[in-house]
């Protein structure tokens, strides 16, 4: 019997041309991007370049150097968590709901220790949160409300 895999969220076989793409550097052109003073390093460094212009232009981007690249989502949500917060000109005030995945909620719980506080909005029975209780989460120091979002058809 062939399995069924149901956590496509969490890792998804690449798509064959993205592997193609990728093996190279993995193999041969593997070079630090970080320095591309020298020829194998100029070839990562190139190609994440053109990469992140790939992307910028599917996705309507201006500036390609806007696109970052994370190992996974995790990594992603506590770069945004952390960088935002960073920003926040003094705003420690933050917005979540009481499903986020763990990359959301750990990251904010840790920054408790630093004087952030948060407020963790309930889900109805249908996992959903109203825009009212959002609106009257949101304080004068508020900096992020970060509301997973998930869409089915079904």
């Amino acid at each position: 019997m062939q399995p069924i895999y149901l956590d496509n969220i969490a890792g998804t076989k690449p798509d064959n041309r993205v592997v193609e793409e990728v093996i190279p550097y993995l193999t041969e052109k593997y070079g630090n991007p970080a320095a591309h003073f020298y020829p194998l390093g100029r070839q990562s460094y190139t190609a994440i370049n053109n990469a992140r212009k790939q992307v910028a232009d599917l996705i309507g981007a201006e500036n390609p150097e806007t696109i970052i690249f994370t190992a996974n989502g995790t990594e992603s949500n506590n770069i945004a968590i952390k960088g935002v917060m960073g920003l926040s000109d003094n705003k420690k005030h933050i917005v979540i709901s009481e499903i986020e995945h763990y990359s959301i909620q750990n990251p904010v719980l840790k920054m408790m220790n630093d004087g952030y506080t948060f407020t963790k909005l309930q889900v109805d029975k249908n996992g959903r949160i109203s825009p009212e209780s959002v609106a009257n989460a949101i304080k004068e120091d508020t900096a992020l409300v970060a509301i997973a979002h998930a869409y089915s058809r079904y």
